[in-house]
């Protein structure tokens, strides 16, 4: 059977959490990942041939071991890992397992139904490469920032040099 394996690690805390969405708890690389009463929905994953810093939003109930843990606050920005796992039937140790999303996690929202006592934590990710379309590069074409932070590239040494009045290039 294939299952949901989440991991979590707050390093605020010094602790990792994991989670399965098998209904019983699954041990995968000597590590023991709890049962977590419903894997409600993880949101559709686009593959794409781009480097791309989309996440995705994981709905678990049931959950109530970790609630000290969520209001610290200690989810927010803590490395997430979202694997398939193969269980073979009679047993919980997962023979196999690969990555479905990497990334770091944004506050849980937790939804508490105050009539039977339940919570649904929805916990929503951000890629492992994070904003990296919204942040500027200040480089363009800086010399000295060139050269700190690609040491040994040449690009500079070959480039357009205008100040004969025509560009002539230098190698």
């Amino acid at each position: 059977m294939q299952v949901i394996l989440l991991e979590v690690n707050l390093k605020a805390q010094s602790t990792i959490v994991r989670f399965t969405s098998c209904p019983f708890d699954i041990e995968y690389n000597g590590a023991l990942f709890q049962a977590a009463g419903d894997m409600l929905d993880i949101s559709d994953l686009d593959d794409t041939y781009e480097i791309s810093t989309n996440g995705i939003t994981v709905s678990l109930s049931g959950i109530s071991s970790i609630q000290n843990i969520i209001n610290l606050d200690a989810f927010l920005n803590a490395p997430i890992d979202v694997l398939l796992a193969e269980v073979p039937d009679g047993q919980n140790i997962a023979s196999a397992a690969t990555y479905f999303h990497r990334g770091y996690c944004d506050t849980p929202v937790q939804k508490v139904d105050l009539e039977s006592g339940l919570i649904q934590i929805d916990i929503e990710t951000q890629s492992v490469f994070k904003a990296l379309d919204k942040k500027p590069e200040f480089m363009g074409c800086n010399y000295a920032a060139h050269s700190a932070r690609h040491n040994g590239d040449l690009f500079m040494d070959s480039v357009a040099n205008t100040t004969l009045g025509q560009e002539t290039w230098k190698v």
